[in-house]
């Protein structure tokens, strides 16, 4: 698995924008003597500065998950064109990055999921809106899931002006000015968003419907989405935990929202034209059932035949979840040149054995040969999958979900409850990331939701105080990937910056 990152062209918050952190660490100390010097050579260097990333360092480990490539692309001329064309079909976009206060070259955070169809966000914190507005290729209208973590400013507050772009860029195109846009995440947030939009009058042009997770059964009507603000256009509708579900997931395709509410959600199918293998869906739950244990309760969400979600609970003092993205595996290639040497003529043959069917083929005395699928078509290529993890005071008990995972999105800091209530501030989710990684035997780890740091109030000078900004963040960026490779021996681990973009590709397979 390798995984791209961008430096971007457009940063719309820091006055002075952020560099890569190999850019700081090279500053040359003899020829810098103070700090407007430093704030004036970071500005020309950015001026002349092409698209470049750095290299991490990895740690060495004696059992990968997968077999993996270069971890790092560097200096490749067509290298915005690829990112621009999602050609991996799977990118990770970093919207904000701080884990309780937003400075001038962090925001709070934010990750953008963006597949071959739509953009999906996980958490949306406060300016979270501009960051969409000045992003060189995420597009507002084609956000269509919201998957929020926890029930904090840091990760609410920039939801009724994200809502409020998605309307407008849906406004420009009518065909999709009808696909509602689905917020997933704990009880309260359809009030929250009900209170904001009734006091500020707000009318939204496409359909928003709120799922709150909710760990007990519920019955049909429950079940059923219902409207709490009719100008707005917003709906409110509760999920049960797989366990106690009689499907056994929740049926999230995309579909007109009013036909959804008005017939029952279908069995799970795929499209075999697309070589995309069934997903691994859960069975059916037991909504009788009553000795069930809430913290094994999960929360799955196909969300097409490609893709499905699966929220669950971590420990926290506030209901906090996290989030595994799944996609499906794909067929092998059938080697045409291979089942014509066996005696495979083309046409039906072939098309049978890429259904899995074996066929006849003639040797070459023209007796009969049984060709077996297996012969001739290449291994499933399997799918990817991604945690994003919220800030709670331990994330240990998700690595049973994350399994071989090929990314993890981690924040460096723990929970903010919990560090008022005596644990231990910092980076000390950095070290818990590691651990988590290591366990879960993850490739790749990025940490995210860094503690914000002031400069001295002693300075003045507007550029002056971003550049030290830019300083202390690259010095606490290095010191949590230090701490998170201290934990993690199995993996490669990189901490994430504003408008960074990592694009997630296929595992290999080994060939015939």
């Amino acid at each position: 698995m390798s995984i791209l990152l961008q430096v971007p062209v457009i940063l719309g918050r820091a006055r002075v924008p952020p560099l890569p952190a190999c850019h700081i660490r090279n500053i040359p100390s003899r020829t810098v003597h103070s700090r407007l010097e430093l704030s004036s050579w970071i500005r020309s260097r950015r001026e002349n500065c092409r698209v470049t990333a750095s290299k991490p360092q990895s740690a060495t480990s004696a059992a990968p998950a997968a077999p993996s490539t270069q971890a790092i692309r560097e200096e490749d001329p067509d290298y915005e064109h690829v990112l621009v064309a999602n050609g991996t079909g799977m990118q990770l976009s970093f919207l904000g990055t701080s884990s309780d206060n937003p400075t001038t070259v962090r925001g709070e955070g934010c990750t953008a999921l963006r597949n071959l169809r739509s953009v999906w966000l996980f958490d949306c914190g406060e300016d979270t809106q501009r960051s969409l507005l000045t992003h060189p290729y995420l597009r507002p209208g084609k956000i269509d899931r919201i998957f929020i973590s926890c029930r904090c400013p840091q990760t609410v507050l920039g939801l009724p002006g994200v809502l409020c772009t998605i309307s407008a860029a849906r406004n420009m195109d009518s065909v999709s000015s009808d696909i509602p846009v689905h917020i997933y995440g704990p009880a309260g947030i359809a009030e929250f968003l009900r209170g904001m939009l009734l006091l500020s009058d707000t009318f939204l042009g496409m359909p928003v419907i709120v799922h709150e997770l909710v760990g007990r059964p519920l019955g049909e009507p429950e079940r059923q989405p219902r409207s709490v603000n009719r100008r707005a256009q917003l709906w409110h509708m509760a999920l049960p935990p797989d366990q106690l579900n009689e499907d056994g997931y929740y049926d999230a395709r995309p579909q007109p929202f009013r036909q959804r509410a008005r017939t029952r959600s279908h069995k799970a199918g795929f499209d075999p034209r697309a070589n995309v293998r069934p997903l691994p869906l859960p069975s059916p739950g037991d909504p009788g059932k009553q000795d069930s244990d809430p913290a094994s309760f999960t929360w799955t969400f196909l969300c097409d035949e490609e893709f499905m979600v699966t929220a669950f609970s971590l420990p926290a003092p506030e209901p906090t979840w996290g989030y595994v993205v799944t996609e499906s595996a794909r067929a092998g290639h059938l080697d045409p040149k291979r089942a014509l040497d066996l005696g495979v003529q083309r046409g039906a043959a072939f098309t049978r054995l890429k259904d899995g069917f074996s066929v006849v083929g003639v040797g070459p005395d023209g007796e009969e040969i049984q060709v077996d699928p297996a012969q001739v078509i290449s291994p499933d290529l399997p799918g990817r999958k991604v945690g994003i993890m919220g800030c709670a005071a331990d994330t240990l008990p998700a690595a049973i979900h994350l399994d071989a995972a090929d990314v993890l999105v981690h924040p460096a800091t723990l929970a903010a409850a919990d560090r008022e209530a005596g644990g231990t501030s910092g980076l000390a989710g950095a070290r818990l990331a590691g651990k988590l990684a290591l366990q879960a035997k993850v490739q790749t780890l990025l940490l995210t939701g860094f503690p914000s740091r002031k400069p001295s109030a002693a300075v003045q000078d507007d550029d002056v105080e971003s550049s030290a900004c830019l300083l202390q963040d690259s010095q606490m960026r290095e010191a949590a990937v230090r701490i998170a490779k201290g934990s993690n021996t199995g993996g490669t681990v990189l901490a994430a910056d504003e408008m960074h973009a990592v694009c997630v590709e296929r595992r290999a397979i080994k060939p015939h």
